[in-house]
């Protein structure tokens, strides 16, 4: 419990924060877009100092961004989806 005029402490809290993404691309086949995609965005040509995110509440949460890891899993035509 916090007592009156007690100095507060900073802490950092450290975690992971993964989440699933996708993006349209058009190409001539699934080699192409594959290609295309890892050429555009990938974990060396992509920077991200802080994300915001807004929780169930509606409270709006600053991160600072460490490291950045990306990979693309998989690629199907749009009109699969």
């Amino acid at each position: 419990m916090i007592k009156v005029n007690e100095k507060l402490k900073k802490y950092l809290a450290q975690g992971t924060l993964s989440f699933a993404v996708s993006k349209l691309i058009n190409a001539g086949s699934e080699n192409e877009a594959i290609a295309e995609i890892i050429t555009k965005l990938n974990s060396f040509n992509i920077e991200i100092d802080e994300i915001s995110i807004k929780t169930s509440n509606g409270e709006v949460v600053t991160l600072k961004v460490h490291d950045v890891d990306m990979d693309w899993e998989s690629i199907v035509e749009d009109d699969e989806w």
